[in-house]
């Protein structure tokens, strides 16, 4: 093999994938969480396959970890990781990261809400190399699906997930032996806006001087179901600001989830629309 040390940063259900195959390859590899928390599935993954766990408390941030673990040729596997790496991007060390999105078109964060909203056909993951420019590296494997009128955030994440896993499959065992092959694979011609991770569409606001379709996608690109990935969608009425809990129109149902939350009925462009308002503060 190519890489004499191998290090998996990320938390979630890409890291766990991609730790798990390794593992069934009987590759050795350590794996460092970048999101920790209670009922953490990386930790329990890598307690059950006996994969070496490192605690990152221990070090100054995520670049101080890996030069410190780092051993002659080495390989980092960036999965659900919202870390940019700095320090840590040296010549023996070999940075590989999982994207959702086209990074052509697309590079930064809450890919999903983005293309969503944009009103795209298209989208997919991507895996390509780490560069000192954001989501700018050579592209290693990419696919694309069709994005959908019913497709919500969450919906468009895990349609990434799954064919990221299956990307990530095809080509790991050929990477790790000649990783020079896949170098310019697929060059970008061009760099993409980055969208960083307090940028929000409509400043994070549902308006209703927005038309129709403009409303309907700005309520699915804030739809992440119970994961609060986002902030959630704002609705101002009367001097007071409310978070949007819930949501219907079409098919899709908008359900009360406490006794407090005040129910919205409006028509627009002839389609009727259900908001789940929860009041937060004055303004």
């Amino acid at each position: 093999m190519y890489f004499e040390k191998i290090i998996l940063v990320g938390s979630g259900d890409v890291a766990c994938f991609c730790s798990n195959f390794l593992n069934k390859l009987a590759i050795k590899h350590v794996v460092i969480e970048t999101e920790q928390s209670p009922l953490s599935m990386l930790s329990y993954s890598c307690k059950k396959g006996e994969i070496e766990k490192i605690d990152l408390f221990k070090y100054r941030n995520l670049d101080d970890a890996i030069i410190n673990l780092a051993l002659g040729k080495t390989l980092v596997i960036s999965a659900n990781n919202r870390f940019i790496f700095k320090d840590c991007l040296q010549e023996n060390i070999t940075i590989i990261n999982f994207h959702y999105g086209l990074i052509q078109n697309y590079r930064g964060m809450n890919i999903p809400t983005w293309v969503i909203f944009n009103g795209e056909k298209y989208t997919g993951p991507t895996w390509h190399f780490v560069s000192s420019a954001v989501d700018a590296g050579e592209i290693i494997a990419q696919d694309k699906f069709e994005i959908f009128n019913t497709d919500t955030a969450f919906t468009v994440t895990k349609k990434n997930m799954k064919l990221g896993e299956e990307l990530f499959a095809k080509f790991i065992q050929e990477f790790l032996n000649e990783p020079i092959k896949f170098k310019n694979n697929q060059p970008l011609n061009c760099i993409s806006k980055v969208y960083k991770s307090y940028e929000l569409p409509n400043d994070g606001v549902l308006s209703m001087s927005q038309n129709a379709i403009a409303m309907m996608r700005l309520l699915r690109a804030f739809d992440y179901g119970k994961i609060k990935y986002v902030p959630p969608l704002k609705f101002y009425e009367n001097g007071v600001c409310f978070d949007i809990v819930d949501y219907g129109f079409l098919d899709k149902v908008a359900k009360k989830r406490n006794v407090d939350d005040k129910i919205l009925e409006f028509i627009k462009d002839k389609i009727v629309f259900t908001l789940i308002l929860r009041a937060k503060h004055n303004f």
